[in-house]
């Protein structure tokens, strides 16, 4: 548990050190002088972000908890194809709504949301260290 959690915390570090930079910091220099055809790095990377690790880990354990019945398996499915729905809505309409907000107020929100996720990454590293040195004190007493 402790490994998932500071795996986590340095997954979602990097993520906010990228996002916070929108992206500068984390692109080869040889990628910045590249037609945008010719960039290899196009992948669709809504998908991985939204049944990645995290989401997997998630319904795997709300799904082998000894009290999950079929009424709970289908309220866990209805949640996740609702989020689905909705992420390809926002994935759909992601043009007009650059578009509508402007280039400044997304990057404004970019460095923001990665602020707020370092932050969060932080607390997740600390969360793992104390939960360390506590299972070291329950084992050693």
């Amino acid at each position: 548990m402790l490994s998932r959690s500071a795996a986590g915390s340095c997954y979602s570090l990097s993520l906010g050190r990228c996002s916070s930079a929108i992206g500068q910091a984390c692109r080869p220099p040889s990628a910045v002088n590249r037609a945008v055809g010719e960039d290899i790095a196009i992948f669709p990377l809504a998908i991985p972000l939204l049944s990645g690790p995290g989401t997997i880990t998630t319904i795997l354990l709300l799904t082998n908890q000894p009290h999950a019945g079929i009424f709970r398996l289908a309220i866990l499915a209805a949640i996740v194809a609702a989020v689905f729905l909705i992420a390809g809505c926002v994935l759909y309409a992601g043009e007009r709504i650059m578009a509508r907000l402007g280039e400044g107020k997304v990057r404004i929100m970019t460095r923001v949301l990665g602020i707020v996720l370092a932050a969060l990454a932080v607390q997740f590293i600390l969360d793992g260290i104390a939960g360390f040195y506590e299972s070291l004190i329950r084992h050693r007493g």
